[in-house]
């Protein structure tokens, strides 16, 4: 029996992590990229980014989509990214939902999509936030 890798584990102050976020085809990442700092957010089912990021990136369209965000709902379109975590030497390619409007430096925000690979931890009481592979 092979041993099990060693896990890849991050502690954060905060809620947030860097993420590189380029087109879907470019497995090595070695075109365009845009790294920005991301919310992990456990109670958004998808993951958001802003029209900005997804025209730079020329990210192929797939749809359209209800979001539903804090003032209401709003409709957003869904593209196909690459997203890569540096920290962890990991990625995936998933669906983002961008919303127009809105600065485009808005923070994305990292949804269940793509967490779901992921192990997120809490701990209220060190105030730290653990993100694992």
């Amino acid at each position: 029996m092979l041993p099990s890798p060693p896990r890849r584990e991050i502690v954060l102050g905060r809620p947030y992590i860097d993420i590189c976020f380029c087109h879907p085809n470019d497995s090595s990442m070695s075109n365009l990229v845009v790294q920005r700092e991301a919310l992990i957010d456990t109670g958004a089912s998808s993951t958001c980014i802003t029209m900005a990021m997804a025209r730079i990136l020329n990210l192929p369209y797939q749809d359209r989509r209800t979001v539903d965000v804090a003032g209401g709902s709003v409709m957003g379109r869904v593209f196909l990214a690459r997203l890569f975590v540096p920290a962890l030497i990991f990625g995936d390619i998933c669906q983002v939902i961008a919303i127009q409007g809105g600065s485009d430096e808005q923070t994305p925000l990292l949804g269940r999509n793509f967490l779901q690979h992921l192990v997120f931890t809490m701990d209220g009481p060190a105030r730290e936030f653990r993100l694992s592979l």
